[in-house]
């Protein structure tokens, strides 16, 4: 198989269909292998996967579900997927979202073309009453991508880069376990470091469903706080080790992406304590890479102002669920 599309599955009963009918309608035909890992569904969403592979008969060969014994949780999912995964790229397709018919053959042609090491496309973020596209153009230079990525400009989503296998190899691990939230920024940056060719498609070809309230990237509780922590610590950890600073820049804003996370999915009272452990000095919050409104969140949770800075928030929160 030229390219492994690993799905991790629980509990996406009302989606499973559109996502499992826009893979299976691809109009790459050969070279292409879906690994479907059900982990530990409790609905039925093995049921209606199991009807809409009934209906496409030619792709059953190229297919694998593969079950976890008890919940893991998405990371462990994304391991399970890519150990089964036979491709010579890999790239992700989560169970809620969609993709366009032609998705992995536009990607797969300018890899093969370009001899890129990742090719990314642009996406389009599905929402209650709009669709909005989001362009992820840049330069072709890896150095830069790997600073847009730390710096959030570039989205680290696993779902719209196509990666040739060899630079998972250069890593000695993968997704950690229980870092559920965050999980495509701990590994993106790490593997987009070992690229030496990276390509773009300007094509919004995969659909973000930001309709689903159960998603991963809505939880706001301790541990989804913990999980951002240790995915900064897995990315910092990484680039620290690396020689010279040629990154050092691109590690501060990343560090305050990541402290900003926090402080806007914690329970009240914790804020202190992670405010606390990531130390923001006067020479650190000179680097603060926010703007306009999220600048005067931000600021206002390091000065102390928890109340006021949520109270802004859930109004912002709001009017966004509002109008989208």
């Amino acid at each position: 198989m030229t390219v492994s599309v690993i799905v991790p599955l629980y509990n996406v009963e009302k989606y499973i269909e559109k996502c499992a009918t826009s893979l299976f309608e691809q109009t790459l035909k050969d070279n292409l292998e879906f690994i479907f890992v059900d982990d530990c569904c409790t609905d039925n969403s093995l049921n209606i996967l199991t009807d809409i592979i009934a209906k496409y008969p030619q792709r059953s060969s190229s297919i694998k579900i593969l079950h976890h014994n008890q919940n893991k949780g998405l990371a462990a999912a994304r391991n399970t997927g890519y150990a089964a995964a036979s491709g010579q790229y890999i790239i992700h397709c989560d169970s809620d979202d969609w993709v366009a018919p032609e998705m992995y053959e536009c990607l797969l042609v300018k890899a093969e073309a370009e001899k890129a090491d990742v090719v990314f496309c642009d996406y389009i973020g599905i929402y209650k009453h709009k669709q909005i596209t989001f362009r992820q153009s840049t330069t072709n230079d890896p150095s830069t991508i790997l600073s847009k990525l730390l710096d959030g400009t570039l989205h680290n989503g696993v779902w719209n880069k196509l990666i040739h296998r060899s630079l998972y190899e250069h890593l000695n691990m993968l997704w950690q376990d229980e870092v559920n939230m965050w999980e495509d920024v701990s590994i993106i940056p790490r593997l987009v470091y070992f690229a030496k060719n990276i390509s773009y498609v300007n094509k919004p070809l995969y659909f973000y469903n930001q309709t689903n309230a159960s998603s991963y990237t809505r939880c706001k509780s301790s541990q989804s706080a913990k999980q951002i922590d240790a995915a900064f610590t897995i990315i910092n950890d990484f680039f620290s080790s690396k020689p010279g600073l040629k990154y050092a820049d691109s590690l501060i804003r990343f560090k305050h992406r990541a402290l900003y996370g926090i402080l806007t999915r914690v329970p009240s009272g914790e804020e202190r304590f992670w405010i606390e452990k990531y130390h923001p000095d006067s020479q650190f919050i000179l680097h603060n890479p926010f703007r306009g409104l999220n600048n005067l969140i931000y600021n206002l949770y390091l000065k102390r102002h928890y109340r006021l800075a949520r109270t802004i928030l859930n109004i912002i929160n709001r009017i966004k669920y509002a109008i989208r």
